[in-house]
């Protein structure tokens, strides 16, 4: 038997490793924490250069595993658009746009501070005064079957955070992909797009959208069913309705559902009807005050998709400031102050014909 002071002493000692070991343990979790706490990551959209392979280029520019840039996506081959997070404490924008230079066009932070732009709070609005005033009846008696005299379907794109995809006044009127069967999880139109049944969500990449007051009333408006003895008759009785979903916050959905938009006609262009979607407007009832496409490399980016919109047949409303005092032409507006000739920027209007919105006499072309 070992003699007592000597297993005293061993004891002792190992009590001592333990605590050190406890010690090193808690040091390096808090150390942990501590890094956790202080980083900073941000999500950056990057343009780059039109010779620029993005894919090649992430591998061999963002290797190292402790790197305070990640790659997350790439959103347009068009514009050569990717999404990356940025630990902002380990690298600054400025730094990171002197790093990468030569082969970037320009990097901005992915936040977007866009809000809806208001709509009548009444929801039987357009039965009371909208119609009449903008003398739509005439124009009823010629044709309300939402078909052109070339026999396309119309179809209007609704830009927006969420609808009511179980609306009885729009259900009927609500575009389908029938190309593609829906929640199988293939793409069976091969259009580069899984399961896009009933429009498309670009932020979860699915055709589910969640519900949305603003939505749901835009579209009413455009394309409630009409002379169906329900609800109220949306401006066109018969238009199909195409839900496109993003997140206000997050310029690279804005760009995704821009991608979609421009896929979708310009493979109706090209096949001829026979797949894809005759898109012959998006409305975007949504912007940000105050602010100039210069302001900001996303502003002009979405000024640059209305042009590759306009360009297969697609043309671009937007709401303006919901302020009668906001002159845009001064103070600016997005998207109403794009300069894009694909355009038409809206101001709002009461029941009397007296303007509730903002006014620009270069910018603002309806009320």
């Amino acid at each position: 038997m070992a003699p007592k002071k000597i297993v005293t002493k061993q004891l002792q000692k190992q009590k001592t490793m333990i605590r050190s070991y406890l010690l090193t343990g808690w040091i390096a979790i808090l150390f942990s924490i501590s890094l956790l706490a202080q980083a900073n990551p941000i999500e950056i959209i990057a343009r780059f250069e039109p010779e620029i392979n993005v894919n090649a280029w992430q591998q061999a520019h963002l290797s190292t595993e402790n790197a305070p840039i990640r790659f997350k996506e790439f959103i347009s081959q068009r514009f050569n658009l990717a999404v990356f997070t940025c630990d902002t404490t380990r690298i600054s924008l400025a730094e990171l746009k002197e790093k990468w230079g030569k082969d970037i066009l320009w990097v901005a932070p992915n936040h977007s501070e866009v809000t809806s732009r208001a709509t009548p709070d009444d929801p039987q609005f357009i039965n009371q005064w909208g119609l009449t005033n903008i003398h739509v009846a005439p124009f009823w008696d010629i044709n309300t079957n939402g078909i052109t005299y070339n026999g396309d379907t119309i179809v209007a794109a609704v830009m927006e955070s969420g609808t009511s995809i179980n609306h009885p006044d729009l259900v009927p009127n609500f575009w389908h992909n029938y190309q593609e069967i829906p929640n199988d999880g293939l793409d069976n139109d091969n259009n580069g797009y899984v399961d896009d049944y009933l429009g498309w969500n670009a932020t979860t990449l699915s055709d589910n959208h969640i519900y949305d007051p603003h939505g749901t009333k835009v579209s009413g408006v455009l394309g409630a069913k009409g002379n169906n003895a329900l609800g109220i008759s949306g401006v066109n009785w018969n238009i199909k309705i195409m839900p496109v979903s993003f997140t206000k916050s997050a310029y690279s959905t804005y760009f995704k559902t821009f991608e979609y938009l421009i896929d979708q006609r310009q493979l109706y262009n090209e096949t001829n009807g026979q797949k894809g979607a005759f898109i012959t407007v998006v409305n975007e009832s949504f912007g940000q005050d105050n602010v100039s496409p210069s302001d900001n490399p996303n502003f002009q980016q979405w000024c640059e998709y209305m042009d590759a919109l306009g360009d297969v047949g697609i043309l671009t409303v937007g709401a303006t400031n919901n302020s009668p005092s906001a002159n845009v032409d001064t103070q600016g507006d997005m998207p109403t102050t794009c300069p894009q000739d694909y355009l038409i920027a809206v101001t709002s209007i009461s029941s009397n014909g007296i303007r509730q919105g903002g006014f620009g006499k270069v910018n603002i072309d309806l009320g």
